[in-house]
């Protein structure tokens, strides 16, 4: 072999250390930046129709009609290290995107499969999942407030599919959308929406201990969607 082959040959195999020196650097720096920051995946989604929600008609002032809804949330740690969530709040508003504001709006998490309720932190280890309710104060419409406060006098527990019966019979859902009654004799037995014009959304952000924060949009009618920031 030539001295210049050898030169080349030298070069090229430096070039190859470099670079796995460099791509062992980047791969060592990116493992404890993946150990350092938090990922979070939340879902929720409406309680189911036999569920039992409490109905209280002392709560319906129009137009704010409030009745405490357990949303199924479910936070997952997509991460490479331990999360803790340290604090959490939760805003609403309208379709249109009118805000509003009303002190029972944020009821707290507690057990999925109690009512103990839970308090922060709660700490989620990488590859594991947080299951909880999340009461939510939901504002129902003057109409279809009315309605309930003429059927409930005093505080009730009902599932969410009588309520939504009881509704339908007068054409109406919870947001006071149009909806038209399923009838099985003189009973109705269920309901097709006409209309989703009315409904409120709400917005929940979750902080870590780390100081990152993760949003969602939870609705009735639509799963929630997350992100972070």
């Amino acid at each position: 072999m030539s001295a210049t082959n050898r030169v080349h040959h030298a070069t090229i195999l430096s070039i190859v250390a470099i670079l796995i020196s460099s791509f062992s650097l980047y791969e060592s720096h990116m493992q404890r930046i993946s150990a350092t920051t938090d990922e979070l995946s939340i879902i929720a989604s409406r309680p189911m129709l036999d569920e039992r929600i409490c109905v209280d008609p002392r709560q319906f002032h129009s137009p704010i009609n409030i009745v405490s809804v357990p949303f199924q949330i479910v936070i997952s740690n997509i991460g490479a290290s331990t999360v803790s969530i340290v604090d959490y709040n939760i805003r609403t508003s309208t379709i249109e995107n009118k805000e509003i504001y009303y002190s029972e709006l944020n009821g707290g998490f507690i057990a999925a499969d109690s009512n103990e309720r839970l308090i922060l932190p709660i700490t989620i280890e990488p590859g594991k999942s947080f299951k909880a309710r999340l009461i939510v104060g939901v504002n129902f419409g003057d109409k279809a407030a009315s309605i309930l406060k003429q059927q409930f006098e005093e505080k009730h527990v009902v599932p969410v599919s009588i309520l939504s019966n009881i509704l339908a019979q007068n054409s109406i859902d919870f947001f006071d959308n149009e909806v038209v009654p399923i009838r099985s004799g003189d009973r109705v037995v269920g309901w097709q929406m006409k209309s989703f014009e009315k409904e409120q959304l709400f917005y929940i952000t979750l902080k870590t201990a780390r100081n990152n924060e993760f949003h969602g949009i939870i609705s009735w009618y639509n799963k929630l969607t997350a992100s972070a920031s």
